[in-house]
C-alpha cells in the first residue's frame, strides 16, 4: 500500500474515532497532541568545518477513553518519526540524496477494565509496537543495508490480569497469562533472525531452510504507567514500563530472563504553539542481538569502505530532544 494512502487512512481513522467519541456522549473522552520540529544548517567555505543538513521530526499522541459504571476502556495511539539528510559530503562537494531515519516508532495500547473494588480492576490488555519505515545501521547507510522495515519486526502482546489504580496518574497492570507474537514481515530480515525469530540455516541434508517470520511466546507480564500533566509548571510527563517473562522458552535457562521496554515522553510548554520535548526508549530483550562493534576496512582496488558488525546481547537506548510547533487535539 502506498505510504500516502496509509497516512491518509490513519488520519481518517482518528477523525472517525473523534466523531464517535463526541461530547454528546459524556461516557467518551478523547485528547491528544502533535509536535513538529525542523532543523536546517548550511555551511559554505566555513573554515572551522561543518556539514550542511536538513532534519525533520514529528511526534503525536491520541487517546480515546470510554468510562461508564464499572467499565473502563482506554486506547492510546503513540508515534514519532524523524529523518535527516546531509549535503556536501567531504571535499567532493557531492550531494548525498540518502535520507537517514533518526526516530521511528508506532505504538497502540488498548485496555478494557471492569472495576472490582475502589482501586482494583479485572483487565484485558493489548499492545502493538512497530515502525513506519526502513532503518539502517550507521555508518553504512546503503539501501541494501537496512536492519528493520514496516512490520519487521512488529510485536503484539495480549494479556489478562488485574489493574491497580490508586489515582488518575498511576496504574499498574499485572498478568499471569500473556501471549506475545513477534512478526518479521520481510524474508531477508527473517533469514537474519531479526526480532528473535529463528534465522535461516542449512539442514543436515544441505538444504537451505528459510528463516521463520513469526515467533510466539507465552508467559507473565506487567505494565506500569505514570501520566502527570504539569508535574512541574508547564511540564507534562508520560512514562510506561513494560516487563515480560517467557514461560515457554525452548532453552530452560532463558526462562528466568525478563524483557524490558521503557518509554518516556516529556513535553515542556513554551507557549500555546511552541514546546520542547524529550522522547526516549530503553529496550532489553534477551532474544534480540544488537550491534556491539564495527570493524571498518577499505578495498584497495575500489577504495570503498566495508563495515563488519559484531552482534551480541545488550541494552538498546534511544533519546530525541526537540523544540518546535505543538498543538493539542481536544
Amino acid at each position: 500500500m502506498n505510504k500516502k494512502i496509509q497516512v491518509f487512512a490513519f488520519l481518517l481513522f482518528l477523525k472517525i474515532t473523534a466523531f464517535a467519541a463526541s461530547d454528546a456522549d459524556t461516557s467518551w473522552h478523547h485528547w491528544g497532541g502533535i509536535l513538529v520540529n525542523f532543523n536546517q544548517s548550511t555551511f559554505y567555505q566555513w573554515a572551522p568545518g561543518g556539514q550542511s543538513n536538513l532534519a525533520f521530526n514529528t511526534a503525536f499522541n491520541y487517546t480515546t477513553k470510554f468510562e461508564k459504571g464499572k467499565n473502563l476502556w482506554r486506547t492510546d495511539f503513540l508515534g514519532s518519526y524523524g529523518t535527516v539528510r546531509n549535503f556536501d559530503i567531504g571535499a567532493t562537494g557531492l550531494t548525498d540524496n540518502f535520507w537517514r531515519k533518526s526516530d521511528d516508532v508506532f505504538q497502540i495500547n488498548s485496555k478494557y477494565s471492569r472495576k472490582s473494588s475502589e482501586k482494583w480492576f479485572y483487565s484485558g490488555n493489548m499492545n502493538f509496537i512497530s515502525q513506519f519505515d526502513k532503518g539502517y545501521a550507521a555508518p553504512d547507510f546503503t539501501p541494501a543495508n537496512y536492519k528493520s522495515n514496516i512490520l519487521a519486526p512488529a510485536f503484539i502482546t495480549a494479556a489478562l490480569g488485574f489493574t491497580y489504580k490508586p489515582n488518575k496518574s498511576f496504574e499498574a497492570f499485572v498478568s499471569p497469562a500473556t501471549g506475545k507474537l513477534t512478526i518479521v514481515n520481510d524474508q531477508m530480515l527473517a533469514d537474519l533472525g531479526v526480532g528473535g525469530v529463528k534465522k535461516a540455516y542449512i539442514d543436515e541434508n544441505g538444504k537451505a531452510i528459510s528463516g521463520e517470520k513469526t515467533r510466539f511466546e507465552f508467559g507473565a507480564s506487567a505494565v506500569i504507567q505514570y501520566n502527570k500533566p504539569n508535574i512541574i509548571k508547564n511540564v507534562d510527563l508520560k512514562t510506561m514500563l513494560q516487563l515480560f517473562n517467557n514461560y515457554t522458552d525452548e532453552n530452560k535457562d532463558n526462562r528466568k530472563n525478563v524483557d524490558i521496554t521503557w518509554n518516556w515522553n516529556i513535553i515542556m510548554k513554551i507557549n500555546k504553539y511552541l514546546a520542547a520535548s524529550i522522547i526516549g526508549q530503553l529496550v532489553y530483550d534477551d532474544n534480540i542481538l544488537v550491534p556491539k562493534k564495527v570493524d571498518i576496512s577499505r578495498d584497495t582496488k575500489t577504495g570503498l569502505l566495508d563495515y563488519k558488525y559484531t552482534y551480541g546481547k545488550g541494552i538498546q537506548l534511544k533519546n530525541v530532544l526537540g523544540i518546535g510547533f505543538s498543538y493539542k487535539l481536544k
